[in-house]
């Protein structure tokens, strides 16, 4: 059974709150920081990377840095999960290691925003990622585009001139090296690969989810994310941290089953099932 963050309404209202911090986070690196984007880049990622590691569980290592597999590096990482309490860093210098790929929990990119160009090289990069085994693999943006220009990046603007002439350039062979979710806090979405069912046809591609809670307000694409995290094998059970945090009384108008209203919000297909 996995961990459910739509079970306490107070924890909707925390992530609520995150991601305003997050946002504030990145407005004053934007205030102080101008046309060195360069720089706003390091400390956008360096801002979810603290976030990650004030939260998740110790045994849970939250670093920066490359994947080994067999002697083959990966690209740069923005954020690795992997498990410490049973893997050491390879190599570590700073706040950048090499982390062996049997313990990688997930791998994240982090963007400040992004365009045709940064999506095609985040889907090179994960392609690589993939070859070394590592499944869990997220795009996160602070300012994301809409679901309809992602939709757009994936189905032309980052197709590798190879696979354009093909009806669908991504299959059952090559999608799972694709990000298995793209979190964006503004515009607030949490796309997510999966099925995509119309009149018509039966897809896989994304879906993004919105949701509502008893107290009328938004199910943040930041909380739907940690949930998902959180409920990969190696860290179930284990958001001690954040327990500890939320464990006050809920309030008299609040109750358990937090689930109000859910409805689609963006989709769209890459092949046929």
């Amino acid at each position: 059974m996995g961990f459910d963050f739509y079970k306490r309404p107070r924890q909707n209202e925390y992530f609520r709150q995150k991601v305003f911090e997050l946002i504030s986070s990145l407005r004053q690196v934007e205030s102080l920081i101008k046309k060195q984007n360069l720089y706003q880049g390091l400390i956008v990622e360096n801002i979810l990377r603290s976030f990650m590691q004030s939260v998740v569980p110790k045994r849970i290592g939250v670093s920066q840095g490359f994947v080994e597999n067999q002697g083959d590096l990966s690209p740069q990482c923005d954020i690795i999960l992997y498990d410490q309490m049973n893997y050491a860093p390879i190599y570590s210098f700073g706040e950048i290691a090499i982390i062996p790929s049997v313990s990688v929990v997930a791998i994240i990119e982090v963007k400040k925003t992004i365009d045709k160009n940064g999506f095609a090289k985040v889907l090179t990069d994960f392609e690589k990622l993939d070859s070394m085994g590592i499944r869990h693999k997220y795009l996160f943006v602070f300012n994301g585009k809409t679901i309809k220009t992602i939709e757009k990046y994936f189905k032309y603007d980052c197709v590798p001139p190879s696979r354009r002439e093909r009806d669908y350039p991504y299959d059952h062979d090559n999608f799972y090296s694709l990000p298995q979710s793209i979190v964006s806090i503004s515009p607030d979405y949490y796309l997510r690969q999966g099925y995509v069912i119309t009149d018509e046809r039966d897809m896989m591609g994304y879906v993004a989810y919105g949701v509502i809670d008893n107290t009328g307000g938004c199910v943040t694409s930041l909380q739907t994310f940690m949930s998902e995290l959180m409920n990969l094998t190696s860290i179930e059970h284990n958001w001690d941290d954040l327990n500890s945090v939320l464990s006050a009384p809920s309030r008299d108008d609040e109750t358990a089953d937090s689930l109000k209203d859910l409805k689609i919000i963006g989709e769209f297909g890459l092949y046929d099932m």
